[in-house]
C-alpha cells in the first residue's frame, strides 16, 4: 500500500519519516542526525545539520549535483496537495540555478515527472514551489500525486562549488479540480493490444442521431479539390520548421493518401520566389473550401517514425468569408469576434515511439501578439492493433471536448473558453521544430498514411 499523506491540523508528531506541522503542512522528510544516512546525494555532499533545522549542502561544479531525498519503496500518496515545496539558501558568491524534481515510476525517457526552476542570487533565500502537473508553471507531464517514486533538489551547472542550506520538502496547499479529474490513460496501456469495434468509422462512439458532414475515403486518383487545398493559409509553414511543402509529396494509391516526408532542398512550392528549405513534405487544409461547429471528426491512420516528424490532425478556427474579414481576421485564435480556438484531434512527436499522443488547445490573448492561453496533454496512451492503423477522434460539444483513439474515451476538458466559432480541417507535418535530436535524416523518406477522414454533426444541427 502507498504510504498515504493526509493534511492535518494536530500538535506536532512523527509518524514514520513524516511530521505533520501545527499548521497543516507536511514535513516529508524530517531531518534528524541519526536520519541523514537516509539522503543520497551526487557530486555533492552534506556538511552539517545547521540550528535552524536546515541541511547544509556543497554542490560541484559543473553537470547537474543533487540532493535526493529518501521515499519508501511503495511510495508516496501526495493526492491531498497541490505540490510540494521547499526552502533554499545560496550561500555562495555567485547566482545559481536551483531546480526541485518530482518523479512518477517509469522509465526515465519519457520524462515521468515535473521540475520547477529558481534562479538564486548570492545570500538570496527562496522556497521552491512545485505544482503536480506542472514544468515551470506550465502544463507538464501529468504526474499522478499518489505514486510519488522520487523527489530530488539539483544544480543547473553551477559554475563553481556552491553551499546551500535546504530547509524539509513539505506539502502544500489542497489540490485543484483540474488534477482530481478522472484520468483515461496511463503509459501501461502502449503494451495491451486493442480490439476496435466493428462501429468504429461507421458512427461516432456516443449516441445521438448523427449525419455525415465530410467524408474523404482518397478512393479517386487525385485529392479533391471540392475538400482540400494543399496551401498553407499563412503561405507557407512556421519559421522554425525545416520542411517546404510540394504538391508532389502527396500521392493516392488504392484508397491512402500518403504524406512523404523527406530530404529534399529546394524553394516552397517549387517557386524560386519563395524560400529556400532542405526537407520536404505537404499538407492538407480545407480553408475555404469547407468548416463545421460542433460535431465529431475522425481520422484512420498509420503514423510516420522517423525522429523530428510530428503529424498534426487539428481544427482551426474561420469566421468565414462573407465577414469581410481578411484572412489573419478569420483565423486568429485570439481575443476577436467570438471564441476562436485551435484544437489539435491529435499530435504526435515521432520520438515518443508508439503508443503515445499529444492533445493541445490554444486561445486567446491579445490580437497581434504571441500571448495566448493553453490546455492540453501530451501524455496520452493507447496500444497496438492488429494490422498497425489507429482511429484518432475528437467530439466537440458547447464547452465540452471529448478525445478518443480506436473508439476509447482518452482525455474529456470542460470549459466556457471551448471555440463557438466555426473551424476547418487542417493537416500538416512539422519537421524539427522543437526536436531536441533535430530530424533524424537516415530514417528518411517516412511516410504518415492516411486511410481516411471523417466529421458528422448532429441532425438538430445540420
Amino acid at each position: 500500500m502507498l504510504r498515504t499523506i493526509k493534511r492535518c491540523l494536530c500538535s506536532a508528531v512523527f509518524i514514520g519519516m513524516l511530521h505533520i506541522s501545527v499548521a497543516g503542512a507536511v514535513s516529508l522528510v524530517p531531518y534528524a542526525e541519526d536520519a541523514l544516512s537516509s539522503l543520497s546525494t551526487r557530486d555533492a555532499r552534506i556538511e552539517s545539520l545547521e540550528s535552524s533545522g536546515q541541511l547544509k549542502v556543497v554542490f560541484e561544479s559543473g553537470g547537474y549535483p543533487n540532493l535526493s531525498f529518501p521515499i519508501p519503496a511503495d511510495g508516496w500518496d501526495l493526492s491531498a496537495y497541490w505540490g510540494i515545496e521547499i526552502e533554499i539558501e545560496n550561500l555562495s558568491d555567485a547566482p545559481i540555478r536551483a531546480a526541485m524534481r518530482i518523479d512518477n515510476p517509469g522509465d526515465e525517457r519519457e520524462h515521468f515527472w515535473n521540475t520547477e526552476t529558481i534562479l538564486l542570487q548570492p545570500r538570496e533565500s527562496k522556497t521552491i514551489q512545485s505544482v503536480f502537473g506542472k514544468n515551470n508553471g506550465k502544463s507538464g507531464y501529468p504526474l499522478d500525486a499518489s505514486r510519488v517514486s522520487g523527489l530530488q533538489v539539483f544544480l543547473l551547472t553551477p559554475k563553481s562549488e556552491s553551499v546551500l542550506l535546504i530547509g524539509e520538502p513539505r506539502g502544500y496547499g489542497a489540490p485543484d479540480s483540474d488534477r482530481l479529474r478522472p484520468r483515461y490513460s496511463a503509459p501501461e496501456a502502449r503494451a495491451v493490444p486493442v480490439e476496435c469495434p466493428d462501429w468504429l468509422g461507421a458512427r461516432p462512439p456516443v449516441e445521438g442521431d448523427w449525419v455525415v458532414t465530410f467524408d474523404e475515403d482518397f478512393d479517386a486518383s487525385e485529392l479533391n479539390p471540392l475538400l482540400w487545398s494543399q496551401r498553407h493559409a499563412m503561405g507557407g509553414p512556421h519559421p522554425l520548421e525545416k520542411q517546404r511543402y510540394r504538391d508532389e509529396n502527396l500521392s493516392i494509391d488504392e484508397g491512402v493518401a500518403t504524406i512523404r516526408a523527406e530530404y529534399n532542398p529546394g524553394h516552397q512550392y517549387d517557386d524560386s520566389k519563395l524560400p529556400e528549405r532542405d526537407f520536404a513534405a505537404t499538407m492538407l487544409t480545407g480553408y475555404d473550401l469547407w468548416r463545421q461547429r460542433y460535431g465529431y471528426f475522425e481520422m484512420r491512420t498509420k503514423l510516420p517514425t522517423a525522429g523530428g516528424l510530428m503529424p498534426v490532425f487539428g481544427l482551426i478556427p474561420d469566421r468565414g468569408s462573407d465577414t469581410g474579414l481578411n484572412m489573419h481576421q478569420r483565423r486568429t485564435s485570439h481575443d476577436f469576434e467570438g471564441k476562436g480556438m485551435e484544437i489539435d484531434i491529435f499530435n504526435h512527436r515521432a520520438e515518443w515511439g508508439a503508443g503515445r499522443v499529444g492533445y493541445s488547445t490554444r486561445w486567446g490573448g491579445p490580437a497581434g501578439t504571441h500571448i495566448q492561453k493553453n490546455w492540453g496533454n501530451a501524455y496520452v496512451y493507447y496500444g497496438p492493433t492488429q494490422d498497425g492503423w489507429h482511429t484518432f477522434g475528437l467530439l466537440w460539444e458547447p464547452g465540452k471536448l471529448t478525445w478518443y483513439i480506436d473508439g476509447i474515451k482518452k482525455e474529456e476538458w470542460t470549459d466556457d473558453a471551448i471555440a463557438d466559432l466555426t473551424c476547418y480541417l487542417s493537416l500538416t507535418l512539422p519537421m524539427g521544430r522543437n526536436s531536441p535530436k533535430g530530424i533524424d535524416q537516415p530514417a528518411l523518406p517516412d511516410a504518415w498514411k492516411i486511410d481516411y477522414v471523417r466529421a458528422w454533426q448532429l441532425a438538430e444541427r445540420d
